[in-house]
């Protein structure tokens, strides 16, 4: 009996999408604005009018998914807003980033990293959402991919 168990089990694990395997690989989206960002290759990305929506583990429909919006601004961002208080440093320039937590109950804390950068003439921000249900900071690490590895479409390989 054991056995028979087993054996769905397994089928149901062989049957897990493996693209978890290929997370590694990357490939650039590229807007209309002219810029083009890096998504991981099992990222879904939809294109809005002025940048794009990625969820970078490939599922929207997941409980609270990952959420990583890319707007491009023709000028600085609208100082009305809470100010990005942090600045780090890249090669070439620096972002400025703030991080944001709320708790949203039994789904734990939902954090959110907000970073602008020059980018094309304009400004690039990026904005990425992370639920934890055990309360540790998420490293963001799509969204600080996109702001590192950003272009305008002209810097094409």
């Amino acid at each position: 009996m054991a056995h028979r168990l087993l054996a769905p089990a397994l089928l149901a694990a062989a049957a897990l999408p493996a693209h978890r395997a290929t997370a590694s690989q990357s490939y650039y989206v590229a807007h209309p604005f002219g810029f083009a960002v890096p998504v991981d290759a099992v990222a879904t990305v939809e294109q809005t009018d002025d940048g794009f929506i990625v969820y970078p583990d490939g599922n929207p429909g997941d409980r609270s998914p990952t959420v990583v919006t890319v707007h491009w601004l023709p000028e600085q961002p609208d100082a009305a807003g809470a100010p990005l208080a942090e600045t780090r440093q890249f090669d070439g320039f620096a972002a400025a980033y703030a991080v944001r937590s709320v708790t949203v109950g039994s789904g734990g804390t939902e954090y959110t990293l907000t970073v602008t950068r020059p980018l094309c003439g304009g400004t690039l921000e990026v904005r990425e959402q992370q639920q934890s249900e055990f309360g540790s900071m998420p490293g963001f690490y799509a969204g600080w991919h996109m702001v590192e590895w950003a272009r305008c479409n002209d810097d094409a390989d």
